[in-house]
């Protein structure tokens, strides 16, 4: 330093000087802290290792069975790193600014001024188009007199609540309705088996009121949150195929993004609520201060030593709720409440995995918002990124099912945006098939064959509507034993039989064994049936058919037709019958033959491909079996003197057979 400070005084040298040993002081005590401290860290290791060591010889004689459970829990901190890093290109700030650009997208498509509003103007386009708004509110807790204690006290329990608001235009109304069902239930679980049957009692109740027939919906909208034990899992969207399958109508699902905020169910549902609070909290009063317009209810979970359900008394509360306002000046006409019991509920054990998605991000079904349950699928959905209604997708969802599903959507307002390259586009339809979840204890083989019986059922209920006495319809079933009886087209062992309907069909009440032609036939309880004859094959003429009003009548269950209003052609100057003999000719016109159209047989094979999964013929096949066997049991346990007696009707029958036979 004395070379460095030679040009200034003795002072200013020594005071440098001095800086620079206290400088040097700095760093050697900083140097025997950090020694210091590594000294500590290398005892400290050592000492856990030696304590380990008697832990581990500790713990031999130790039972693992009797200790506690480890109990892990994620702790969320802040996450810490350089601004170069976080800067950087793919680094932490473009990844998040590039999901932020996607939720603001989705958010503006999937919201009211664009979804929203074009999906109601769909609705609006066809009056046997229905819309749906559902959400479930938190669980409802009644607090008597506002006392909050009572949630503790071990007497109140919770109640589940599913709004819905309905928007449709009643058959023979001019004008569309607003009408909100609110679905009550003390079960717990809220997932795909409980909306199901809220939604299936909604179209059974606009059923039965006649507002929209079943046999006329043609489209079902539903639009939801995000939650995927609701609304968007594997099990939710197979469900959406057997509601599709039993109303034969298309079940549209827009599923809303996350910040979707408030919309009129969770408004309703919060009044409700209210409205619930307001009985509860009711003062008790003299019997002779009682009035028969105050309603007031107790909530406790036994009375007369039977348990009280509070989903009943929600249930009352809201049956006698009235409005404030006249019909003319508010915008939701009715109320309806619901009680579902927890039987309701059925098919609680079919979990599916839906699929196949691409892998990649927001490839999955997480990053598709817009399903759709088609009934002429074959137990498929098509799903979709964004739900679109504008003209060029409605035009789109006209076409044969063939075409329907099938290549990029160019018809689209949106193609600009979601274009990849001419052939495909991040909005194209994908086709979701479903495979049983058997490695979870949530599928059960005999509810999944319990569940298709069911969808069977409903399916034989729309087809029995569109029987008309003097009508058409086919079903597969075997080849006839008999050479006479009517054979057509022959297809993987079955044959497809054509029927006139004589008839209108009927539901059978109890089980019971009618006689049909002079063969006897076992009717089930709950089935649909009808009575009709058959239509014979015109000879050297394909899709050609006559009837004859003495032939063989029959009995056909709804559940196996495919079609029950099928048109056939009559016979004229347009539509001439093919080359033929004159001889046939002459003994076949007379009586009026009718032709199938080539596109209705292309349907009426795939419909009965479609229908190849049910298998109800064999299950009625079994049960009737089952019957005979039971009965021949019980005939064996008879006397000595019946069996000697029962062998001899039956070498008399057997001879009788074999007359026939012979003949």
């Amino acid at each position: 330093h004395s070379d460095r400070f030679i040009d200034f005084d003795e002072t200013r040298k020594q005071h440098f000087c001095l800086k620079c040993k206290i400088e040097r002081k700095d760093e050697w005590r900083k140097e025997k802290e950090k020694k210091k401290k590594a000294d500590e860290k290398n005892a400290s290791s050592k000492k856990r290792k030696t304590t380990e060591a008697e832990e581990e010889e500790e713990n031999e004689d130790i039972d693992i069975s009797t200790l506690p459970k480890l109990k892990y829990k994620e702790v969320r901190t802040k996450k810490t790193m350089p601004m170069k890093e976080f800067m950087e290109e793919k680094g932490l700030y473009e990844q998040w600014m590039h999901e932020m650009h996607y939720h603001i997208t989705h958010v503006k498509m999937l919201g009211a001024r664009v979804c929203a509003r074009r999906v109601e103007e769909e609705v609006k386009s066809n009056r046997f188009y229905i819309l749906f708004k559902r959400d479930h509110t938190e669980r409802y807790t009644g607090r008597p007199n506002e006392e909050t204690q009572s949630e503790g006290m071990g007497h109140v329990e919770d109640v589940s609540i599913e709004g819905a608001w309905l928007l449709y235009k009643p058959d023979g109304d001019t004008h569309y309705r607003e009408v909100m069902y609110f679905h009550i239930s003390d079960e717990k679980a809220q997932n795909g088996a409980t909306v199901k049957a809220n939604l299936w009692h909604s179209l059974q109740d606009l059923d039965e009121r006649g507002e929209i027939p079943m046999d006329k919906l043609q489209a079902i909208f539903d639009i939801v949150d995000g939650s995927s034990v609701q609304y968007r899992c594997g099990q939710v969207l197979h469900s959406m195929t057997t509601i599709a399958e039993k109303t034969r109508s298309k079940y549209y699902r827009i599923v809303q993004c996350p910040g979707h905020g408030k919309c009129v169910v969770d408004g309703e549902c919060g009044r409700a609520k209210t409205r619930c609070d307001l009985v509860f909290s009711q003062v008790p009063l003299k019997a002779e201060e009682e009035s028969e317009n105050r309603l007031r209810l107790d909530i406790s979970k036994v009375e007369d030593g039977k348990k009280v359900s509070q989903a009943e008394n929600v249930f009352k509360i809201l049956s006698d709720w009235e409005f404030s306002k006249p019909a003319h000046k508010r915008k939701l006409q009715e109320r309806r409440p619901h009680l579902r019991h927890p039987d309701d509920t059925l098919h609680r054990n079919t979990k599916m995995i839906a699929g196949p998605f691409e892998s990649g991000w927001h490839m999955g079904m997480g990053g598709h918002y817009n399903f759709i349950g088609d009934w002429e699928l074959k137990e498929e959905v098509a799903a979709r990124r964004i739900p679109c209604s504008c003209q060029g997708c409605r035009n789109r969802l006209k076409k044969p099912i063939a075409e329907r599903y099938k290549g990029p959507c160019k018809e689209c307002i949106f193609w600009k945006i979601f274009k990849i390259d001419e052939d495909r586009g991040w909005n194209d339809y994908r086709i979701l098939s479903f495979t049983p979840d058997k490695n979870s204890n949530k599928f059960d083989e005999e509810e999944y064959q319990d569940l298709l019986m069911h969808t069977m059922r409903g399916i034989a209920h729309m087809v029995a509507r569109d029987v008309r006495v003097g009508g058409y319809g086919a079903y597969p079933g075997l080849p006839p034993e008999d050479p006479s009886k009517p054979r057509h087209k022959q297809d993987d062992g079955f044959v497809l039989y054509f029927v006139r309907w004589t008839c209108k069909p009927w539901q059978v009440v109890e089980d019971e064994v009618i006689t049909v032609d002079g063969e006897e036939v076992q009717l089930r309880k709950g089935e649909w049936v009808c009575k009709g004859k058959w239509l014979y094959d015109v000879p050297r003429a394909r899709h050609w058919y006559f009837h004859e009003p003495e032939g063989d009548e029959v009995v056909v269950r709804m559940g196996q037709v495919l079609s029950a209003d099928i048109d056939m052609a009559p016979l004229d100057d347009s539509n001439p019958l093919p080359r033929m003999p004159e001889s046939v000719r002459r003994q076949v016109t007379p009586k009026n033959p009718i032709k199938l159209s080539l596109d209705e047989y292309d349907w009426l094979m795939d419909e009965m491909d479609r229908r190849e999964r049910f298998n109800v013929e064999e299950v009625i096949d079994s049960e009737s079996d089952e019957s005979d066997s039971e009965d021949d049991s019980d005939d064996d346990e008879s006397g000595s003197g019946e069996e000697e007696s029962d062998e001899s009707e039956m070498e008399s029958e057997s001879e009788i057979e074999e007359e026939i036979e012979s003949e």
